[in-house]
């Protein structure tokens, strides 16, 4: 398992990696943002190796009731697994998402793939890591009880753009200025 995170706090923002996955079954690589605030965090991306079609995308609010949305009669925690054509093991891949003051918004390679509004206003460390899952924890299965070899979360760069006191709802990325 490895983790980095950024030193600054961020506010709002445009947020980017470039990376390609591991092909062994097990691992949990992720691209997020977490506040000092308990409990919050966006989750730009949770992938599990096996799952080389599918991202993971959600957020964590400090009001437990911020985190569902109301379908029909029920609620449900907002995060889900979206599926697409292709597979992150081959060639790099660009995971972004666009935060604002009411919105958060996930892109996969230039295509949007999720769009939730919520109210979070307070600044979040960047991280990228790479967990290893368990049979019995988050995120199973576990890797092969074999493997010896280590494996790489390649990431090629990590960027971030923002602008101080965003308050409106543009998101257009060619508004932000890179840091």
């Amino acid at each position: 398992a490895g983790m980095i995170q950024s030193k600054k706090d961020f506010l709002y923002g445009y947020f980017e990696i470039k990376f390609k996955i591991p092909k062994e079954k097990g691992f949990w690589p992720a691209f997020w943002l977490y506040g000092s605030t308990p409990n919050e965090e966006i989750d730009w991306m949770e992938l599990k190796s096996e799952k080389p079609n599918q991202i993971h995308v959600g957020r964590h609010c400090q009001k437990r009731d911020d985190n569902y949305i109301i379908i029909g009669l029920r609620k449900k925690v907002w995060s889900d697994w979206v599926k697409f054509d292709g597979s992150l093991v081959e060639g790099y891949n660009i995971l972004s998402g666009i935060w604002t003051a009411n919105l958060l918004k996930y892109y996969l390679n230039g295509e949007c793939i999720a769009v939730t509004y919520v109210d979070m206003h307070n600044a979040k460390k960047l991280v990228a890591n790479i967990a290893v899952s368990s049979d019995k924890g988050s995120f199973p299965p576990a890797p092969r009880k074999d493997l010896k070899d280590s494996v790489k979360f390649e990431i090629d760069y990590i960027r971030v753009w923002d602008r101080t006191n965003y308050k409106t709802k543009r998101t257009d990325p060619s508004s932000f200025t890179a840091k």
